[in-house]
């Protein structure tokens, strides 16, 4: 059914007045009118069609062009073509007030994809509408669909490109692993590369200018000393506490929240060092050979998010502006004023593997080629060190003279 172009209510036929017309704010306009319009969308989307054919189309052969990260270009696997990416010089990525709507109006993505869909985990991504991926990046399971879909989430307003590509991360995660002694030798000589994927993560980001009053409680240790009844002196440690009160100010600037609920919250804060300044205005070019997560954390949890980590840094502040040598918070009231978000994309490599049937996932920073996973241990290896442990252990207490004086 179509939609009010005011209120987003649904348009209802009047043929006897020869109208449609919003039943919820009162929006009206003859057939006439809606014939015209229905008539320039459809020109306006066939011109947008053809312009993201002629943008992934090679020119020398036909064939589909991928972004390639070495030189920040398009790349045609077949014949070697090449074409640079024309984008603006970003100063400063665009903000939005949290209560503006104007970008949520925008959910073009600017290229033909279709919705890649896992049955297993529920994660969805799109996917370049010629492209192939018979697994899901995020739990490694092949049970996925692809579906076409209209559009419906908000397209991101600026990206950070792959730098990384998958050669040289392949190289790191070698790297890596080679540092993981406890892992089992097999391991290492296994190809845990074949399902590595590089996939756009969405990310929310905020900023806030915060005032908080609060009451706390700061202790300050002192010592006293005593002799007991043998002579010995002993030395006690008491805390005097003092109650304070207080205001504290602080902006914060690009507070990031994950818009995905579909990875190990674990590995990527570890891995989550995206350089912002590196934000480029979204193209769909970036996109061409790569999946892109549609994020499943919208904008207003995000923000709940959002200020629960602000939060935590406001305590912490408190906790630096009063000192002492402990610290009790008593009570807190934080308000916000002038929050502003932004909606981008930040890239990642992540490879799903199975060892003797259980399942391990490691990811890659796709901008500076970090990487963070998880692995099986060698049960041989972790024996040995337990031993070597045991043994060490055994020679420092014979020879500091522990054994002797208690055994």
């Amino acid at each position: 059914m179509e939609k009010c172009p005011k209120c987003g209510g649904n348009l209802i036929e009047n043929t006897k007045l020869g109208k449609v017309f919003c039943d919820d704010c009162g929006y009206a306009k003859t057939y006439q009118e809606n014939e015209q319009e229905k008539s320039e969308e459809k020109q306006e989307e066939k011109s947008k069609k053809i312009e993201k054919t002629e943008n992934s189309i090679c020119p020398s052969c036909g064939a589909t062009m991928h972004y390639n990260p070495t030189n920040e270009k398009l790349h045609c696997e077949f014949c070697g073509s090449e074409k640079d990416i024309e984008n603006e010089i970003l100063e400063k990525a665009k903000e939005y007030d949290l209560t503006d709507q104007e970008l949520e109006k925008d959910t073009d993505w600017g290229y033909e994809h279709r919705v890649m869909s896992c049955k297993n985990c529920g994660a969805e991504t799109n996917i370049g509408k010629d492209s192939i991926s018979k697994f899901c990046p995020f739990c490694g399971s092949p049970n996925v669909v692809k579906e076409d879909e209209k559009e419906t989430r908000i397209k991101p307003e600026t990206v950070i490109p792959f730098k990384v590509d998958k050669n040289a991360c392949v190289n790191s995660f070698k790297t890596w692993l080679a540092g993981k002694w406890l892992a089992p030798n097999d391991l290492k000589r296994l190809a845990l590369s074949d399902k590595l994927q590089g996939v756009y993560l969405p990310y929310w980001t905020f900023d806030s200018d915060t005032e908080s009053h609060y009451v706390a409680q700061r202790g300050d240790y002192y010592y006293t000393t005593h002799r007991d009844s043998k002579g010995n002196v002993h030395r006690t440690r008491h805390t005097r506490w003092k109650r304070v009160s207080g205001d504290y100010s602080k902006f914060f600037d690009d507070v990031m929240i994950p818009a995905s609920k579909n990875h190990r919250a674990d590995f990527l804060n570890k891995i989550a060092s995206y350089d912002l300044n590196a934000l480029v205005p979204y193209k769909a070019d970036y996109l061409l050979g790569f999946l892109a997560e549609r994020y499943t954390t919208d904008l207003k949890e995000a923000w709940i998010y959002g200020q629960g980590k602000i939060d935590n840094m406001i305590v912490q502040g408190i906790r630096n502006q009063v000192g002492g040598d402990e610290f009790r918070l008593e009570q807190k009231e934080t308000s916000h004023s002038q929050v502003m978000f932004k909606h981008f994309l930040v890239p990642l490599w992540i490879s799903n593997y199975s060892y003797k049937g259980k399942n391990y996932q490691y990811v890659i920073n796709g901008q500076n080629g970090s990487v963070e996973g998880d692995y099986p241990l060698s049960p041989w290896k972790v024996g040995l060190l337990v031993i070597l442990g045991i043994v060490v252990l055994y020679f420092f207490a014979k020879y500091s003279g522990f054994i002797d004086e208690y055994f």
